[in-house]
């Protein structure tokens, strides 16, 4: 792929424009990973037919992961997923470890709801999502930027898209 032909696709495929896809192909040695996402396949943007539509007054303006996090609760294997739902809370920052090249990390947990709940219940599920991050090296930075970005939406009730969680 060259810059031109990379150039002309983020053209083509910007935000918000709806195709009609004929003739795909699909990419046969892919590891499945979004095995919570309605249909797994990888297709070959080259090899397949995109006719662009109109754009429809009906049409969601943002991408929304499409399983609620009460089906998440039940993932009991390692693999990858989608989810949005408003930041009820965020942890304090904990020590996270050290890479293998010895960069320090560090931790916090967000906790985040859906109003989903589980089958046969009035619970509201939480999700916790753990979040690791490089330490700041500058002393002045108590916690990166995404922990107190994280925080911010939890005090204002935000809603949050985490894609290819694991």
């Amino acid at each position: 792929m060259n810059p031109q032909v990379l150039k002309e696709l983020m053209d083509k495929f910007r935000q918000g424009n709806v195709f009609h896809i004929t003739k795909p192909s699909f990419v046969s040695n892919v590891k499945q990973q979004y095995n919570s996402a309605p249909k797994c396949e990888v297709a070959v943007m080259r090899e397949t037919t995109f006719t662009p539509v109109l754009r429809s007054a009906a049409q969601p303006t943002m991408p929304e992961p499409g399983i609620p996090i009460a089906a998440c609760m039940s993932i009991n294997r390692e693999q990858l997923f989608d989810v949005m739902g408003i930041v009820r809370e965020v942890s304090e920052v904990l020590p996270g470890g050290r890479t293998s090249s010895g960069q320090e990390r560090v931790r916090c947990t967000c906790n985040i709801i859906d109003d989903s709940k589980m089958p046969g219940t009035d619970q509201t599920c939480d999700l916790p999502i753990t979040i690791f991050a490089d330490k700041p090296n500058d002393s002045n930075v108590a916690q990166p930027a995404v922990f107190r970005e994280l925080q911010e939406a939890a005090t204002n009730q935000w809603a949050v898209a985490f894609c290819g969680i694991q």
